[in-house]
């Protein structure tokens, strides 16, 4: 899961690219980077309804990678899941790109 510009601002890298290179490293996965995201509303002090409005449509492919999707099953690793809002809106990016299946990998859930 791509971090937003504001928060790889915020941070000066994004952590959950590392954790994805980290786990493609041990698993021998290849690492497809590419996914971009908009720029949304942070999300943290958002109710279910609005993120899911703030997400949807928030993630595009980067052009020069969306053939390595193509009838692919992917991983997508997040850091948290909250409503799954994002998790969805990438989700969806991905199967829209041509990815056969896409499954969810998070460390932590938000009830």
């Amino acid at each position: 899961m791509p971090a937003s510009a504001d928060a790889f601002r915020r941070r000066g890298f994004d952590h959950m690219e590392q954790v994805a290179r980290a786990m493609a490293a041990q698993t021998h996965i290849a690492l497809l980077d590419v996914l971009a995201r908009d720029k949304v509303v942070d999300q943290r002090e958002l109710d279910r309804q609005d993120r899911a409005a703030n997400a949807a449509g928030s993630f595009q492919l980067l052009p020069a990678r969306a053939l390595a999707l193509q009838d692919r099953n992917v991983l997508l690793i997040d850091d948290v899941f909250t409503t799954g809002a994002t998790l969805s809106a990438a989700a969806q990016a991905l199967i829209d790109a041509g990815a056969r299946a896409v499954r969810v990998v998070v460390a932590a859930r938000v009830w």
